[in-house]
């Protein structure tokens, strides 16, 4: 957060950060506020401005030193978060868990330090990831949407690692995430008890096992509904560019028009809605929709979209406790399914 300012500079307003980076004005000051007990920001003035006290860690190479004496030396336990991805390019309620495990994390006078490392397209583990985990000497690791290639790096290595969220197979890690497969299936069958006939789920860029997963789900909701005569379509690409899902779905419009569709998140819904205005087709009138995730930004989305929904704090807290008791748990299998709530809005239309 503090790229580009100098030690006593003021940073900017939190409405300024949260219209920049997409997320609430409540989260920005959380941010904030973890950064000053850190000792990086300091708030001064009347009007709660902040600036720049001092600067955080840099990730530049610093020599070599070996993880487990490094962090047996140091009194503060760390935790190494890592994404795929910098912090503001993940949606609001990814960067809300972060806010909330470090907030945890603090409270049990562990240090939480967050680095990029790009894992989510690489075919094998590179040097470099071995550089930073000796550079930043994490007491446990926990990475957010992990893939099987950094599961299998993981498992290569002393420092205990969990996926938060994401593919760890064929190994085996510690996760913790939400139910998306139960989630699926159950939406199916929601759409189709209100009367839908054809459902469609666009699973552009995803990785073969999310995909054979998801496709699984789809068949699953609609296998106790067959005297419906309901179909169910995932509409696949390798690729995922608001270009290609744009492209996608005017090729299945062309050849049926669905009264239903599913989206995994905000993003796909804004290329969706953009499809939607340029053929005229209006929700929940022509097709309902219904989304698997959260984002700040639906609130402001009429009519509002029906939504799962899970407790960040709720997966912050079980990280937390992974973290503070993985020397009692040497086996290492600890698997956390969280269940969502689903939010009933405006996008989806009873067809019965």
């Amino acid at each position: 957060m503090t790229s580009g300012k100098q030690i006593g500079e003021s940073m900017p307003s939190l409405r300024a950060i949260s219209l920049n980076l997409g997320v609430s004005i409540p989260s920005v000051s959380k941010a904030y506020l973890i950064l000053e007990r850190e000792g990086i920001l300091a708030s001064c003035g009347e009007r709660c401005r902040w600036q720049v006290r001092s600067l955080p860690r840099t990730s530049g190479r610093q020599g070599r030193v070996k993880v487990d004496s490094a962090a047996a030396d140091r009194q503060t336990k760390r935790l190494l978060y890592l994404t795929s991805l910098p912090m503001n390019e993940w949606l609001a309620h990814s960067v809300e868990v972060y806010a909330d495990i470090v907030s945890v994390m603090s409270t049990k006078g562990w240090e939480v330090v967050h680095r990029v490392m790009a894992f989510q397209n690489a075919k094998a583990p590179r040097r470099f990831w071995d550089e930073l985990l000796d550079q930043e000497a994490p007491d446990v690791i926990v990475v957010l949407m992990g893939t099987p290639v950094l599961a299998a790096w993981a498992s290569g290595h002393s420092v205990p690692t969990l996926f938060l969220g994401g593919v760890c197979e064929p190994y085996s890690l510690p996760m913790v995430s939400v139910s998306l497969s139960g989630l699926v299936e159950e939406m199916v069958q929601k759409l189709i008890d209100q009367g839908h006939q054809h459902i469609v789920m666009p699973l552009c860029g995803r990785t073969s096992s999310f995909l054979e997963n998801m496709k699984s789900s789809l068949r699953a909701g609609i296998e106790s509904r067959r005297s419906s005569g309901a179909v169910v379509h995932a509409l696949e690409s390798p690729y995922s560019t608001p270009e290609v899902l744009y492209d996608v779905l005017k090729k299945h419009w062309r050849q049926q028009r669905p009264d239903a569709m599913i989206l995994l998140d905000w993003r796909e819904f804004v290329t969706a809605s953009s499809f939607f205005r340029d053929s005229r087709i209006l929700i929940p009138a022509d097709v309902s929709i219904a989304l698997m995730s959260f984002d700040n930004s639906m609130d402001w989305h009429l009519p509002k979209l029906s939504h799962y929904e899970f407790s960040n704090m709720k997966l912050a807290k079980a990280v937390a406790r992974w973290a503070v008791n993985v020397d009692m748990d040497s086996s290492s299998t600890t698997k956390v399914k969280m269940r969502a709530h689903w939010h009933e809005g405006g996008s989806i239309l009873d067809r019965r």
